[in-house]
């Protein structure tokens, strides 16, 4: 019997007894994926509704109109780091101070690059700088083509993450596309202030 039809047989047998579908869901997958290991459909649901709150956080937290962006890079997303003192991936490392500012200390000094920040300040291995309250900023850590994932900071005025972000052709647009609509909003900034 293939894991999807065990599965759905599963899934079938638990709704017939008056399961919800999520938890009709997660004891099917774990008993088509964990066999024999008692509880695991806890531990599922527990990681489903973490993942889930993280996630919404996220979107929630997005400058108004980079909701649809941000929404398709974590579509793209493995992992996620929250900051909480500060963030670490092993090419780089992000500290908060406050106000929107920022503090990186990388171990390359050409990486991580960085979109959208507002003012930046000294360069090289450790640097500092500021997020607008309206439009995010970006760093990107991996310069090799080869690489089957990306860490990508993505800082908000007053909280950031560290997405892992798979290098697929839809990965790599979600990053592109985040980074042009960043560069976009900056240039309409620059050009009002320019007309000012």
């Amino acid at each position: 019997m293939s894991e999807l039809t065990k599965f759905e047989q599963e899934y079938k047998k638990y709704k017939e007894r008056g399961f919800p579908d999520k938890i009709a869901a997660a004891k099917a997958f774990a008993h088509t994926f964990a066999d024999g290991t008692p509880g695991v459909w806890r531990e599922i649901l527990v990681m489903m509704s973490e993942a889930e709150f993280r996630r919404e956080n996220i979107i929630a937290r997005a400058p108004n109109g980079f909701e649809e962006e941000v929404k398709e890079l974590l579509a793209c997303t493995r992992t996620i780091k929250e900051m909480h003192q500060y963030l670490h991936c092993g090419w780089f490392w992000v500290e908060y101070e406050s106000n929107g500012w920022y503090v990186v200390h990388s171990t390359n000094s050409s990486l991580p690059y960085t979109v959208g920040e507002e003012d930046i300040i000294d360069g090289g291995r450790t640097f500092r700088f500021k997020v607008a309250e309206d439009i995010p900023t970006i760093l990107r850590s991996n310069g090799d083509e080869n690489a089957e994932y990306e860490w990508i900071g993505l800082c908000f005025n007053y909280c950031s993450w560290l997405l892992e972000v798979r290098r697929s052709e839809r990965g790599l647009q979600a990053i592109e596309q985040l980074e042009r609509k960043i560069e976009e909003k900056w240039k309409e900034r620059m050009e009002v202030v320019s007309n000012v």
